[in-house]
């Protein structure tokens, strides 16, 4: 509880993303990911600045909850990387298939390439 009765001192009731990023030490694209996912609740106000209006109670909620269970930003989400949020979330078509299931697999490409006769079979005669 102490730990944050400084910020209620430093700071006014309502604080702006830019205050926001600062009391919480992260990077400002991890502060407006979590205003604009809900985690940190903020008014929207449309406005060039100021555009976010922060209760610094509900900043003080979430550095507790961060304490408690780490990051809530997915990893690769606000990377400044193009690539790396689509690299880290792809899975292989081998991580798909759960063991013991690969029946359903194939019965659904069969349905899927039902009119494409040359996709399902091996027999292909190469011109």
């Amino acid at each position: 509880m102490k730990k944050y009765e400084s910020l209620k001192e430093q700071y006014p009731e309502y604080v702006s993303l830019d205050q926001m990023y600062r009391i919480c030490k992260i990077a400002k694209r991890s502060a407006l990911y979590l205003v604009k996912h809900g985690i940190i609740p903020a008014v929207d106000r449309n406005q060039k600045t100021w555009r976010y209006r922060i209760a610094l109670d509900d900043v003080i909620t979430y550095l507790r909850r961060r304490e408690q269970l780490g990051s809530m930003i997915p990893p690769g989400e606000v990377t400044s990387r193009r690539y790396a949020k689509k690299v880290g979330s792809r899975k292989s078509f081998a991580q798909l298939i759960i063991p013991g299931r690969e029946s359903e697999v194939a019965e659904y490409f069969s349905y899927i390439y039902a009119d494409y006769e040359e996709v399902l079979t091996t027999d292909y005669q190469w011109i």
